[in-house]
């Protein structure tokens, strides 16, 4: 039976679940369900730059290569693999179908994974050192404790789960995770974070 996206959201119940020890007054870690943006997977042994055209087409520099992110009109496009990347949109999928059907070729393959997946923002002061337990990749070109931009994104292990991680602004990043993982995800990181406050949002 199909269930509504709020119903099978991560944190339907957890809204506003804090773990603290002792005298801790501050939040450390605040960690919110990103909802309403559709994800769509698309594989094309096309380019991207032949993929992704359109009149606000960053340059091929931009949008060629790996573990990266770049901004296309109907949203951001992450770097899955060599012919794979991901779409987040808030658009309809059958919209995006469209287009591409429309500007592009038939040579391209798309799938609408929105229910497959589960977008967190994690941000706060104890960010760098619950991403350091948790995380296998070199985190130093993310410039996290910076105010900086980066259009960087990764495919790693955090917390032995696989995540597309990427950077939001200073000390906030977002992750990708298989929905069937989030709410292990959500455990640990109110376990993890439970030294200097973890704290769930709506």
């Amino acid at each position: 039976m199909y269930e509504s996206t709020e119903s099978i959201s991560a944190i339907k119940n957890r809204k506003g679940e804090i773990k603290r020890l002792n005298s801790v007054s501050q939040v450390g870690i605040n960690v919110r369900e990103i909802s309403g943006s559709n994800k769509i997977n698309i594989q094309s042994h096309l380019s991207a730059e032949a993929l992704f055209k359109s009149p606000e087409k960053p340059s091929s520099f931009d949008i060629e290569g790996q573990c990266h992110y770049f901004n296309f009109s109907f949203g951001q496009v992450f770097w899955l693999g060599p012919h794979e990347w991901l779409l987040s949109t808030n658009n309809d999928p059958r919209e995006i179908a469209a287009y591409f059907k429309d500007n592009v070729s038939n040579d391209i393959a798309l799938s609408d994974v929105t229910d497959g997946y589960c977008e967190l923002s994690l941000e706060g002061e104890s960010l760098l050192k619950i991403l350091k337990q948790g995380m296998t990749c070199d985190l130093r070109d993310f410039n996290l404790e910076e105010d900086t931009e980066s259009n960087q994104c990764v495919q790693t292990n955090f917390a032995k789960m696989p995540v597309i991680f990427w950077k939001n602004s200073k000390l906030s990043v977002n992750l990708l995770v298989r929905r069937s993982y989030a709410d292990y995800l959500i455990d640990w990181l109110l376990e993890i974070g439970s030294e200097d406050g973890c704290e769930i949002l709506s």
